[in-house]
């Protein structure tokens, strides 16, 4: 069957911090395997949030991950940034958790790429997790059995693209012209100084001119210096912050998490959803593919899903005494689309001992209740896409810390030095106290040496009153 392509919706990021927008649209392109459903059926199936009635969903043999980079921000290299972008994808750690690894990666016209991506089976080794059962140690995809009535989807390829654009911020340059008159204020402190004897008007108009210096100066490199701008009056610039490479990839590794899952918690500070349009989250659509630990799961107990239904078809066929329990396997069947092989209208329920239908309506059963029960809400919550580098400020700031620490006990080293050294010249000069005294009464009296001399005696005075 020809291969069709299933739109999964679009959503738009904002980040607050470095005024950024990411609107992102993700698609699939999927194959059928069996010809008994039709492609719409099946995708209308796989577009439902019910799990029982899902198909199947396996990566095709050429299964890849297409991303297409359309960056609009000034000043950015946008060659090295989806360079990075790309390395940073090939060696995330999600591909080990999804138990996939990345064969090949493409970069077409500075804007595409594409990984090629082959399943792996190491889900033991990252969840730490033992096997479900003996059974189940090294299993390989060839030993998935699925049951024959669950239609199945072949997922060929995954597309995301990308648009990151930068937003106008709400404040506003308030001149185009750099004169002193008609820019902004000049900051409190600054005028607490000003006097006409220190400062001059042309120097008060570069102070000016500097309070204002940044915001122009970005608006002049930005090449959008418009002074008839249409979002504002005459003259009004529109102000864009400066941003960084890592803020970029921030808000594409938060993208690439909202599109797998509903509720990322690695997203970086100050990135919210801004919009979403009925956007189908991969780890809905495909489980088998985007949920960690999830094949594993479905894979390993599918081993033991035919004699588990044997063994109950055979106890409420055959052996079960109770009519409750005969009606639960009724109702079983005729929920599985297999009314002939229980009948309801015979009291002995004869036609129900076809163990044969029977047990395929219980493995049925028991791998649409597997696909509901094994799939764990916030699993895909710990997903990490790009591989991210520890932030150099903690770094930074412990060095300057110790730094600071440092300077301080050597300045405390060196006062004690000179008060030490300053006693000890004291004692050897044989200089007293009270020529200390009249020292610093003449220094701070400003007086003559006559002065000095009546200081001295009245001091003198005084001591043989006392």
């Amino acid at each position: 069957m020809e291969p069709a392509d299933v739109q999964l919706g679009s959503l738009c990021l904002v980040s607050t911090t470095a005024d950024l927008e990411l609107q992102l649209n993700s698609c699939a392109e999927v194959a059928a395997n069996d010809t008994t459903f039709t492609i719409e059926e099946l995708l209308s199936k796989a577009m439902s949030y019910e799990a029982a009635n899902r198909p199947w969903i396996m990566p095709g043999e050429t299964f890849k991950l297409h991303v297409n980079l359309d960056i609009d921000v000034l000043g950015m290299n946008t060659h090295g940034l989806i360079q990075t972008f790309a390395q940073k994808l090939y060696d995330s750690k999600m591909w080990l958790e999804l138990c996939l690894k990345p064969i090949s990666m493409t970069l077409s016209n500075d804007r595409n790429v594409t990984l090629r991506i082959s399943r792996t089976h190491d889900d033991v080794a990252v969840s730490g997790r033992p096997p479900v059962h003996k059974l189940s140690d090294n299993l390989s995809c060839g030993a998935l059995s699925v049951h024959p009535d669950v239609p199945t989807l072949q997922l060929n390829s995954v597309h995301f693209a990308f648009r990151i654009n930068q937003r106008q911020s709400s404040k506003r340059c308030t001149s185009k012209s750099f004169e002193s008159d008609q820019c902004g204020p000049i900051d409190p402190d600054m005028l607490a100084t000003r006097s006409q004897t220190h400062f001059d008007e042309p120097l008060v108009g570069d102070l000016r001119v500097a309070t204002r210096s940044f915001e122009m100066s970005q608006a002049v490199r930005s090449e959008q210096y418009n002074p008839e701008n249409s979002c504002g009056a005459p003259g009004l610039v529109p102000k864009y912050w400066p941003c960084s490479q890592k803020d970029i990839l921030d808000l594409l590794d938060a993208g690439i998490l909202n599109a797998i899952t509903a509720d990322p918690k690695r997203s970086a500070r100050g990135i919210r959803l801004n919009e979403s349009q009925s956007l189908k989250h991969l780890v809905d659509f495909a489980p088998s593919i985007w949920c960690p630990g999830y094949f594993t799961a479905v894979s390993s107990r599918s081993l033991l899903m035919p004699t588990i239904s044997h063994a109950l078809s055979q106890v409420g066929v055959g052996s079960a005494r109770s009519g409750t329990l005969r009606a639960k396997f009724a109702e079983i069947a005729r929920r599985a689309r297999h009314p002939s092989s229980i009948s309801s209208s015979s009291p002995n329920y004869v036609a129900s001992r076809d163990s044969k239908s029977a047990q395929s309506c219980m493995e049925l059963r028991l791998w649409q209740v597997a696909q509901d029960a094994l799939q764990e809400d916030h699993c895909a919550n710990r997903l990490e896409v790009l591989v991210r580098e520890p932030d150099p400020s903690l770094d930074s700031d412990q060095h300057d810390v110790l730094d600071i620490d440092f300077i301080l006990a050597s300045n405390e080293e060196c006062i004690n030095h000179e008060s030490d050294g300053s006693m000890i010249g004291l004692e050897d000069s044989g200089y007293t106290a009270e020529d200390e005294l009249l020292s610093i009464c003449a220094s701070s009296r400003s007086c003559s040496p006559h002065d000095s001399i009546d200081i001295s005696r009245e001091m003198d005075q005084e001591m043989l009153c006392i």
